[in-house]
């Protein structure tokens, strides 16, 4: 069967793996700006389209190609049932759940209407139809001062916390509102709006379904999605810490009962909130999840792990399930962290740009699911910045978070700034370990995303020897491209004694005094302490020291002044500049990339520092 991913990255790169093994001949889609990546490569023919969101072109180039299936992966069309429905008109198989389902599903206060006739409970909520009814705020307020703050906002049509905003007190109610539905115009079309008690104490717990086209269905098991950051998933486990065998039983059942009513068919996700031994509705994705590996890590058939892309191919095809419930097995214990080129100590502000090289350690037990394989690779800003999932199991819960630690204290992402540091810091925190934390763990414990360790002196000498070494071997090389200057020229300008940097680091900045006492022994000099280091071996990227007998290995790359530097798996961005020299960071230049909506002055009007520009 010839198969068309309609999707980008690191699902596409999962999917061809699978599909390999079943034998079918792999279609990809690729814009202009990402012809050149590694799926593009990898499959074995790819059809160039304007945008990965245009249903209509995906259709046309597909059709061209004479494609018999397609699977949208998670994201972009993934659960657009017009895409689902035209892809099943045009003679296509659709793997995936019907248009029908979708449509269902796809609306929260729907989806909650069967949910509610399935038994499941529910969260207390009403439904605000925005673009047939102007809403008085008053009325607003009385309803959420009835069911009480905190009060979660979203857009019924949206999903992945797209458009949706809590509201913790009274008074920032209306601004919350007034920002969701331009948000919801925006991106849903106005969409009804959706006013729900929020919980800041709650488990975000899932299942996973698999339902055939015969009426089967069955559930493998649940996840723990509980720590998040601006209601994305962070590290997600397999199974839950938090519930009982009987807690697990239940929601095995209701889950089931619930895909079974709605006629559901091929792999879905159902999102529950967990709090005081309740479970409530929350969602039904229609789509395979981003952390369902975890699930493939943990369950067992007869022995055997399912692959869960290769069991949506044969649903699609309308084959019966192989196995029913009493064959489904949970083994062990699987978790998952996304890496992200973010800054988590500033508010996880993203950082696309270009990753000069990206290391992880080979380990038996590890699995590592990412849009590339070869370096250097680009973040692009136009999507999600996520770097690739590291998924890890073991025989025990213990097990598995030491594994996937010692995974990240091994992982070097150089060229952006990463969450690494912050996924150690959640796993190995007493709280995460206890397995009692909630989804307000991030917001409870700030200390967890603050930068690593900015104190250590040593991690500063190293920095300051390996900018003033890359200092040295730029000028050189610059010296000796003029085949008109001498040797003598070149030693005489090049430092011979102690240079001055101005080394910054987060708040941090100091000013050192580095110097050569012999090839490849430095000294980095501050006011209260001096560090002696040798540089043993270098090569592109990996460097090692011996500094007071004890090895150190690192890996650095420098992007004009900003030196990237990771040990330990934690990434060290130093700002580092000779003293005497500017600082060639753009003052006028974003933070990150964005998209300017409004301006709040006119061309030629003067203006005063700390006036509003846009």
């Amino acid at each position: 069967m010839k198969i068309l991913i309609a999707n980008r990255g690191e699902p596409v790169r999962r999917a061809i793996r699978s599909y390999r093994l079943m034998n079918h001949q792999i279609v990809t889609i690729a814009t202009d700006e990402d012809i050149t990546s590694d799926w593009v490569a990898e499959s074995d023919e790819c059809l160039t389209v304007s945008s990965y969101q245009n249903a209509e072109e995906i259709i046309a180039v597909a059709k061209k190609s004479q494609v018999d299936a397609i699977w949208p992966a998670w994201g972009f069309l993934s659960e657009n049932a017009d895409f689902a429905k035209a892809v099943t008109d045009a003679g296509m198989i659709w793997i995936g759940p019907s248009s029908e389902v979708i449509t269902q599903m796809g609306s929260k206060s729907e989806a909650t209407r069967l949910a509610k006739e399935a038994g499941l409970q529910t969260i207390p909520e009403i439904s605000i139809d925005v673009k047939n009814s102007e809403t008085n705020i008053k009325d607003l307020q009385n309803y959420c001062d009835e069911i009480g703050y905190p009060i979660l906002l979203k857009p019924a049509l949206g999903g992945g916390g797209q458009g949706q905003a809590i509201v913790y007190a009274k008074e920032e109610l209306e601004k919350s509102w007034q920002n969701v539905i331009e948000i919801n115009s925006k991106l849903f079309q106005s969409g009804p709006v959706l006013v729900q008690r929020f919980f800041t104490v709650a488990r975000h717990i899932e299942t996973q379904i698999l339902a055939d086209h015969q009426g089967n269905v069955v559930v493998l098991g649940e996840r723990e999605c509980t720590i998040q950051r601006r209601n994305q998933k962070v590290i997600e486990e397999a199974p839950s810490p938090a519930l009982s065998k009987e807690e697990r039983k239940n929601l095995i059942q209701s889950s089931a009962k619930f895909a079974k009513e709605v006629g559901y068919q091929n792999a879905g996700t159902i999102e529950y909130l967990y709090f005081d031994g309740k479970f409530y509705f929350l969602e039904m994705n229609t789509r395979l999840q981003v952390e369902h590996p975890v699930t493939e890590e943990t369950i067992r058939v007869n022995g055997e792990k399912v692959d869960l892309i290769q069991a949506m191919v044969k649903i699609a095809q309308g084959n019966s399930l192989e196995f029913s419930q009493a064959d489904v097995k949970q083994v062990g214990h699987a978790l998952e962290a996304r890496i992200y080129a973010e800054d988590p100590s500033k508010d996880y502000r993203p950082a696309p740009g270009l990753i000069e090289s990206y290391q992880f350690p080979q380990l038996p037990y590890l699995r590592v699911e990412s849009a590339f394989s070869t370096m250097p690779a680009t973040i692009s800003p136009s999507y999600d910045p996520m770097i690739a999932k590291f998924v890890v199991w073991g025989e025990s819960r213990v097990e598995a978070i030491d594994r996937l630690v010692l995974s990240l204290n091994s992982t070097s992402v150089l060229g952006l700034p990463t969450n690494v540091n912050l996924c150690k810091q959640v796993l190995n925190h007493e709280v995460f370990q206890s397995g009692n934390y909630n989804t307000a763990f991030l917001k409870k414990y700030p200390e967890v995303t603050k930068p690593a360790n900015q104190n250590h002196g040593k991690l500063f000498a190293m920095a300051s020897i390996l900018r003033h070494s890359m200092y040295v071997e730029s000028k050189r090389e610059e010296l000796l491209s003029d085949v008109q200057t001498s040797l003598h020229h070149v030693l005489r300008v090049l430092p011979t004694d102690k240079t001055q940097y101005d080394v910054g680091y987060h708040d941090k900045k100091l000013q050192v005094s580095v110097g050569e006492d012999a090839p490849n022994h430095f000294w980095v000099k501050k006011e209260e302490w001096c560090i002696h280091l040798k540089l043993l071996q270098r090569s592109q990227y990996d460097y090692t020291f011996i500094i007071d007998g004890e090895i150190i290995a690192v890996t650095a790359v420098l992007s004009g002044n900003q030196l990237n530097l990771n040990h330990g798996g934690c990434s060290y961005i130093f700002d580092i500049t000779k003293q005497g020299e500017a600082s060639n960071k753009d003052p006028h230049a974003a933070p990150m990339a964005g998209q300017i909506v409004a301006m709040q002055v006119s061309e030629g009007q003067s203006v005063e520092e700390g006036d509003e520009l846009y």
